[in-house]
């Protein structure tokens, strides 16, 4: 039977390079904000629905993913009316996913800053968070997606804090060190939870 991780964290926290070691040992994992990206492309119904709460993202039927992101990123009611569209399609799409595929791996990782929020958790035997000091997330958030410092602020202040994660997870993976120390622990999380 297929163990389901769910994985979690603030953006810029390293969830994506926990994920990357996770894959490395063998896991399937489905990323929420690809499959977000991909239904916001594909799924004409959820398109309809964002450019019908935001029309100014909205341009010839297709959403402008920079301005959207400029609305929920300063607006914290902007943001819970886009995830409140969006959620029920993701947590669709990723069951789909699971379904299809994902379950015939031994591990199955969800990764997803929304995983507790959304109801993606509610699939997984396990979760984890990954959190990081506040300077190392801001750093590598301005330098991943080329936003200034404001705005990369304004996407952490977006989101949950690290204690949410702490209250809401199994367990925390402490990202402070470097790629190697994060594979370790990542590693060590893989041999308990296996």
């Amino acid at each position: 039977m297929t163990q389901i991780i769910g994985l979690t964290g603030g953006t810029g926290a390293g969830k994506s390079s926990v994920a990357g070691a996770l894959r490395d040992l063998g896991a399937y994992v489905v990323n929420a904000d690809s499959v977000y990206h991909a239904l916001l492309a594909e799924n004409r119904a959820m398109g309809l629905e964002i450019a019908a709460a935001f029309p100014a993202a909205a341009h010839n039927g297709e959403i402008n993913r920079p301005s959207l992101s400029r609305i929920v990123f300063s607006d914290g009611n902007a943001l819970e009316r886009l995830n409140g569209i969006t959620h029920p399609y993701v947590l669709a799409a990723v069951r789909e996913e699971i379904a299809a595929g994902g379950r015939e791996a031994p591990v199955l990782v969800i990764e997803a800053i929304y995983l507790i929020e959304s109801g993606l958790g509610r699939l997984c035997g396990v979760t984890a968070a990954v959190t990081a000091p506040y300077g190392k997330r801001l750093a590598r958030i301005m330098a991943r997606d080329g936003l200034g410092e404001e705005a990369a602020r304004l996407r952490i202040k977006s989101q949950q804090p690290d204690e949410f994660y702490r209250s809401n997870c199994d367990m925390v993976i402490e990202n402070n060190g470097d790629e190697n120390d994060l594979r370790a622990k990542t590693g060590k999380i893989l041999e308990a939870l296996l």
